[in-house]
């Protein structure tokens, strides 16, 4: 005869286990690069406060970033920065990026006289809002030290 501990080991707690020795590789969904692109672009949309550090430097920055929808192409986005008062414009799409096939954001800007490219990895916030984070560089090679990224959605801007 079994007991009740014995029945809620089995089947509750066995299928957590066996879960928990998956590696994240086994248990994760693969994103094929077809699509990363067609990730709807709309939940990227609107006002960010961005904080950051300069590449090749110590220097931290702040400022705001608006993601639109491109009115040209169909699988970009607009992005305008405003960072410690200086407005860059540049031009985002979904890619996909190491061996896993990962759903990213990549924004090409210029900044100044270097252009500029940035990666982000999209999650959500607990509001369901996108909240973006990743490394900025030179597009052109040569960064020693990536710069960084993290992307607040501002709910209050939206309004």
């Amino acid at each position: 005869m079994k007991s009740p501990q014995r029945h809620f080991l089995l089947f509750f707690l066995l299928p957590i286990a066996v879960s928990a020795c998956l590696s994240p590789h086994e248990s994760q969904n693969h994103v094929s690069q077809q699509e990363a692109t067609s990730m709807p672009l709309a939940f990227l949309v609107g006002t960010y406060e961005v904080i950051g550090r300069y590449p090749d430097a110590e220097q931290l920055y702040s400022g705001t970033v608006e993601i639109s929808l491109s009115d040209t192409d169909a699988e970009s986005v607009s992005v305008a920065r405003t960072i410690d008062g200086v407005s860059t414009h540049g031009e985002g799409k979904m890619t996909t990026a190491t061996g896993d096939a990962i759903a990213v954001l990549r924004v090409v800007f210029q900044e100044a006289d270097r252009t500029m490219e940035a990666t982000y990895l999209i999650n959500s916030d607990l509001d369901n809002y996108a909240r973006l984070t990743g490394y900025v560089y030179v597009q052109s090679g040569g960064t020693q030290l990536p710069g960084i990224e993290s992307l607040f959605h501002d709910h209050y801007r939206d309004r």
